[in-house]
């Protein structure tokens, strides 16, 4: 072998290294970016879950107010909502508990997903105020803090 052909071939074996370490970067680089979209991805749904329990336990103040209102017997109740009325993929539930000594305190639990291995729980717990004049839009409530 003369000296250009073994230039040549140790240039050739160069290149090869080149290519195979940029290759191997432009993997990490795509594996990097894979990880991070996912943990966004992760970050929105639980956001998402944690607005949908947000809104049930708020719904489940007002069915609990308007609930009050119509029937003074009322005692709560648990509540499931399907995956159709909500999202169309994941149902929720809604548990509504009135304190046994003043039946205007009123709890509510809510969950979302049901169905998931670590739902979401949001809770309120509030004082009903029930008027007796003609049924308004939406009835008086006060929300105490949660401790």
């Amino acid at each position: 072998m003369n000296r250009f052909q073994r230039r040549t071939h140790q240039r050739r074996g160069g290149i090869i290294v080149i290519a195979m370490v940029c290759l191997m970067l432009a993997s990490f680089l795509v594996l990097h970016l894979a990880r991070v979209t996912f943990a966004i991805r992760t970050q929105q749904r639980q956001e998402l879950h944690l607005e949908q329990a947000t809104w049930l336990a708020e719904a489940g103040v007002s069915r609990a107010a308007f609930q009050l209102r119509r029937d003074p017997d009322y005692s709560g109740e648990t509540w499931t909502i399907p995956a159709d009325d909500l999202n169309g993929f994941e149902s929720g539930q809604v548990t509504i508990e009135l304190l046994e000594d003043d039946r205007s305190q009123v709890t509510v639990t809510a969950f979302f997903p049901i169905d998931s291995a670590t739902p979401i729980r949001r809770t309120r717990t509030v004082t009903v105020t029930i008027d007796q004049s003609p049924m308004p839009p939406r009835p008086a409530v006060a929300e105490k803090p949660n401790s």
